[in-house]
């Protein structure tokens, strides 16, 4: 798994660089997230190995000058959960690299290079995946309450229940003794899916681990659905676009068509199923 990636390249002219094959040298600086403060051996020995795998098969050597400082803190929010960490942030030092002639060759190039190491890593919009320079074979290894199933029902069938949960939709306010409800229910105008702590609330209840004693073996839920094809397109979740990619993507989805309320091109309403 990668732990450190790289910017996008620049140049000394200022001219546009789009591959090393424009650079006759690179230069970066490195940065990493870690729990701990990096010793200073394993620190060159990683920068080295850094500087091996941006240069390629174009590398000859490099002169590594390893500066171990600490910056200040780094938060780092989840956008999927909405869980916030923070970790250790410190500079290691800088690096020049050699790299063998091409014809193309020109630039005295540079990037920076940014590591997660054994906490958790983001995504960092225009970087490169360059490798794992993780110094120790730990890893940090998320874990999640996810649902708890049955693999098969263990409640025979006339006495097992369907249970719905919904979101956006409220009861009414009074009921009256005798006649006709004048309300037998509303929409909720404070509830908006296109904030995406609403999303997350919706997978929450989803994926956390309910009690036990509800013997759950089945879910039915679009927010799961919705998330493996933004995912599969390449988009994030929760979405900022939220009516607009459902309204795309129930076309094929059947818990889509089930579990959303859309009035008036907005998603008033959404459910799940157990």
């Amino acid at each position: 798994t990668d732990d450190c990636w790289y910017s996008e390249i620049s140049s000394s002219s200022g001219a546009g660089v789009s591959s090393l094959t424009s650079c006759a040298s690179v230069s970066f600086n490195a940065r990493v997230a870690s729990p701990g403060r990096p010793e200073t051996a394993e620190t060159d020995t990683a920068l080295q190995s850094m500087a091996a795998a941006l240069g390629s098969d174009r590398y000859l050597y490099s002169n590594n000058s390893v500066a171990i400082r600490e910056l200040k803190t780094l938060v780092v929010e989840s956008w999927s959960t909405g869980t916030v960490v923070t970790s250790r942030f410190f500079r290691l030092g800088s690096v020049a690299v050699a790299l063998s002639a091409h014809v193309n060759g020109t630039e005295a190039c540079s990037v920076q290079v940014v590591c997660s190491w054994n906490v958790p890593a983001c995504t960092f919009t225009g970087y490169t995946a360059l490798g794992s320079f993780a110094p120790t074979s730990r890893r940090l290894e998320a874990t999640s309450r996810q649902l708890q199933m049955v693999s098969s029902p263990t409640v025979p069938t006339n006495k097992q229940i369907d249970i719905t949960v919904v979101w956006g939709i409220r009861a009414p306010k009074t009921i009256p003794l005798l006649g006709p409800n004048a309300e037998r229910w509303s929409y909720d105008p404070h509830f908006q899916m296109s904030n995406p702590w609403a999303q997350r609330a919706v997978m929450a209840m989803c994926e956390d681990e309910p009690p036990a004693e509800l013997l759950i073996f089945r879910r039915r839920c679009f927010i799961q659905d919705l998330r493996s094809r933004l995912r599969l397109d390449s988009r994030r979740f929760p979405s900022r676009n939220f009516y607009n990619e459902v309204s795309y993507y129930s076309v094929t989805s059947l818990p889509m068509q089930e579990q959303l309320w859309i009035v008036s091109d907005a998603v008033a309403a959404v459910s799940l199923s157990f």
